[in-house]
């Protein structure tokens, strides 16, 4: 990771499954600070990515559907954006589809 200047990161977003609970996400927040790293904001993996998307600075209101396939299966979201704020709606996992 250091050629990829990533030694050098000192703040982190961290994404988490839909599913995570605020202790599993005060958890990891604590142990990426404790190796130097602030933690700005952990958010579900979909809120990540709908912002990523720009969704948060929809001029009206949006619902997206955020597909996810990971190792572990295909997670399906649904996001909404109002007013610069996004709200997962609903989400759900097939286990037996996978990447």
């Amino acid at each position: 990771m250091e050629e990829a200047g990533l030694a050098e990161v000192l703040k982190a977003v961290v994404a988490v499954a839909p599913n995570t609970s605020d202790e599993e996400i005060q958890r990891v927040a604590r142990e990426v600070s404790k190796a130097g790293i602030t933690v700005l904001n952990a958010v579900a993996s979909p809120i990540a990515a709908a912002a990523a998307a720009g969704l948060d600075h929809a001029d009206a209101e949006t619902k997206a559907l955020v597909i996810d396939l990971g190792a572990t299966g295909l997670r399906v979201a649904l996001v909404k954006a109002l007013n610069g704020e996004l709200e997962l709606i609903a989400h759900d996992i097939d286990e037996s589809v996978s990447g």
